[in-house]
């Protein structure tokens, strides 16, 4: 799934692109926040898989990110934030579906679509042509437990209801875990 969006920007050691809208403030708030409320000392553990998805008007959009076949991903929470535009104005209310799957097996985690503002946090971003606060002030990461194989991928695929364009951006938290030489070694 090719993704025209993401030539030329730099890419992280794992190989995702960088310069993410809302990937700094959504990692400074998961630091700050989260580490805080579950008790969590250093963070230093984590690695962050972040994704943005433009979803077109009435229609769907999706992304593929490829995990480095020298490490699996094991994913342990999910956060994010939309948009809710539509008739190029906020009309504050979620136009976003998503449902991610695992790659590697194309395996759906989610057998349909999910309104977004069920699950993501901190999740409405506020746009411009409404007046008031986002509706979701709290931060809680949403626990999404998988492991993505080493040289498998995430695939997340967005539906938007709206009549404007709205914009997706997902943050995987997790860690790397090592793969062996070829993955079917016998571990000792």
């Amino acid at each position: 799934m090719y993704n025209p969006m993401f030539m030329g920007e730099p890419a992280t050691p794992q190989g995702i692109p960088t310069g993410i809208p809302n990937y700094d403030a959504l990692r400074a708030s998961f630091n700050a926040d989260v580490s805080r409320k579950l008790g969590i000392r250093t963070l230093e553990w984590l690695f962050a898989i972040p994704l943005q998805l433009q979803i077109p008007a009435s229609g769907g959009a999706d992304i593929s990110i490829d995990i480095k076949r020298d490490a699996h991903f094991e994913c342990y929470f999910l956060t994010g934030s939309f948009t809710t535009l539509t008739g190029g104005a906020d009309d504050g209310v979620n136009h976003v579906s998503i449902r991610i799957s695992d790659g590697s097996n194309d395996l759906k985690l989610m057998e349909n679509f999910i309104p977004a503002n069920l699950f993501l946090s901190p999740g409405r971003t506020l746009s411009s042509g409404i007046a008031g606060n986002p509706t979701n002030q709290l931060f809680y990461p949403f626990p999404f437990y998988h492991i993505f194989p080493a040289n498998g991928s995430i695939i997340v695929e967005g539906a938007n209801n709206g009549t404007t364009q709205n914009v997706l951006n997902l943050l995987f938290w997790g860690k790397k875990l090592r793969a062996t030489i070829g993955d079917a070694q016998a571990r000792p």
